[in-house]
């Protein structure tokens, strides 16, 4: 599941700096509408295995049972009906195979995670890219080390000639 996530997260990120580069507003949308857009925006997949989304379609189909959170409710709901709607056009289609078919290759409507999971990873990554801009932004410092500061207690007195 770990591969799946971390694909999830890659593709959100890339999906919010491209809200962000659509955005035609002259000043810099805050984080919280750069998620909230690209939260609702498809996503490319449901990043689940097929192997895990069949058991917990199985559960549904034979017994009603879902995951109680909401947004798991909802993205098992949307497989639900994309597998039922392929099976009802293939009606010998086997449940496996219609669940590994949606599951491979059929979108998401959106990527379903929290507006604070999104957040935090949307500022880790800006907080880690930062760290790494850093030493390049602040080449033009003329001189020494530009993260080291001088001590405050040592004096700095002019040299008289």
């Amino acid at each position: 599941m770990k591969p799946n996530i971390t694909s999830r997260d890659k593709d959100f990120i890339e999906a919010c700096q491209s809200v962000l580069s659509h955005c035609s507003c002259d000043s810099r949308p805050c984080m919280r509408a750069i998620v909230a857009s690209a939260i609702t925006s498809p996503a490319p997949s449901y990043y689940v295995s097929p192997d895990y989304a069949f058991r917990i379609m199985s559960s549904y189909l034979n017994h009603g049972k879902l995951p109680s959170r909401r947004l798991a409710r909802e993205m098992w709901l949307e497989i639900a009906s994309k597998v039922t709607r392929l099976r009802r056009e293939n009606p010998s289609m086997p449940l496996i195979k219609a669940v590994t078919e949606v599951t491979a290759n059929e979108h998401a409507s959106r990527f379903f995670i929290s507006d604070g999971y999104a957040l935090r990873l949307l500022q880790r990554r800006n907080r880690s890219s930062r760290l790494a801009l850093k030493p390049n932004l602040l080449s033009w410092h003329d001189g020494g080390n530009p993260f080291r500061r001088s001590p405050r207690h040592i004096r700095h007195t002019r040299q008289s000639d």
